[in-house]
Formats: structure tokens, sequence, C-alpha cells
């Protein structure tokens, strides 16, 4: 943990945290997998080509938008239509796409949890260089 300022942390700051966490772990454990998990401030250029260029996977939340949103609205459409169609009070899916917002150097896999539930549509996004899961 770290304490630090409550202002939203740039990318080349988190990629130093990253890199020396990475490096300690490595220093002892060599050869073990590392994966990082975290929000949506973690989720950085910066940060996501440092892990693909060292070995190191992530899953880091991923702030939705109108192009993630159109990507998997046919999911999200049928998800919806099923929900109210069966009368259930909720129902739950997952969604991947492949997306490359502006400020990224390559396309990434998004995943999507979307949930229809009787007061709407919720839909959180992650992002990750996992293949699989």
């Amino acid at each position: 943990m770290i304490l630090r300022p409550g202002k939203t942390p740039a990318g080349r700051e988190i990629r130093g945290y990253v890199r020396r966490l990475v490096r300690r772990i490595r220093s002892r454990w060599s050869k073990t997998r590392i994966l990082i998990l975290g929000d949506g401030h973690y989720g950085r250029p910066e940060v996501m080509d440092w892990c693909e260029q060292n070995g190191v996977d992530y899953v880091f939340g991923q702030p939705g938008n109108r192009v993630l949103d159109r990507l998997v609205d046919e999911a999200a459409d049928d998800i919806r239509t099923r929900r109210a169609l069966d009368q259930k009070t909720a129902l739950r899916v997952y969604a991947e796409t492949r997306y490359q917002a502006k400020s990224w150097t390559i396309e990434r896999r998004a995943c999507a949890r979307i949930e229809a539930t009787t007061l709407g549509l919720d839909i959180r996004f992650i992002v990750t260089n996992l293949t699989q899961g």
C-alpha cells in the first residue's frame, strides 16, 4: 500500500510503482508468473505497454465509453430482452471484444460484465492481456 495524494495518478507514476513492485517480486521468485489486478487508474497505456514488454499479465478496470458500449450492444440488447421476456429480476452475461483506445499502441482484449435488472442495464468493462478466461 502506498500513501499518496488523492489525485488521479499519471501513467508514468503508476508504471514506476508497478516496475518496482515486479522487480522486488522477481528478485526472490524469478520464475513466478505475475498477474496485476487494478482499477481504472492502473489501465494506462504506459502501464499496459510496460507489462506486455516485461511478461507481466494484467486485468485493469476500463471506464465505459460510446465505442465500447457499441461493441457489446448486441449482447446487451439480448440480455435486456431475455430478462424482460422471462420476467426475471436480474440476468447477467459476459461478452468480449477487441478494442483500441486512441492513446493505446495496440488493440487489446476488452471484456464486459453486462447485467440487466428491473432498474436497467449495468455494464462494467475490463481490459486484459490474458488470452482466455
